[in-house]
């Protein structure tokens, strides 16, 4: 994870955000209910609140039978001004970019934690702007 230096929008809740360049859990056979968690799944993305970690977070699912733990992966990212990309061994596995009101546009107003009025103050993609 990437976590800001300054963190000038708040200490607290990921106000200042984290980048989640990739995670995949350990467990081949993981589900709640129908929900899959296993080695297979790949999540990545912004965080900017604690209680809404999981809104902006992407999902790459392999369905060849294989495992993300499987083998050696290059894990990288592109950061810009208009939007955060992530790759997997070169390829885009997924893709934020902000809405017209900024990234904290695309989480709902249940969000509370979310210092909108601070972020409104910077870019369109705050707080990934730090």
């Amino acid at each position: 994870m990437l976590e800001p230096f300054l963190k000038k929008y708040g200490n607290t809740n990921f106000a200042s955000g984290v980048l989640k360049i990739a995670a995949a859990r350990g467990n081949k056979e993981l589900n709640s209910g129908p929900q899959d968690y296993g080695n297979k799944v790949l999540y990545g993305g912004p965080v900017m609140d604690f209680d809404c970690r999981n809104e902006l977070l992407k999902k790459n699912v392999l369905t060849n039978g294989r495992m993300w733990g499987d083998d050696y992966h290059e894990y990288s990212l592109r950061w810009s001004p208009d939007r955060i990309i992530l790759l997997v061994d070169g390829v885009e596995w997924a893709r934020v970019e902000p809405a017209v009101s900024g990234l904290a546009g695309r989480l709902p107003r249940s969000c509370n934690h979310v210092p909108r009025m601070l972020l409104a103050g910077g870019t369109r993609i705050a707080p990934f702007d730090d």
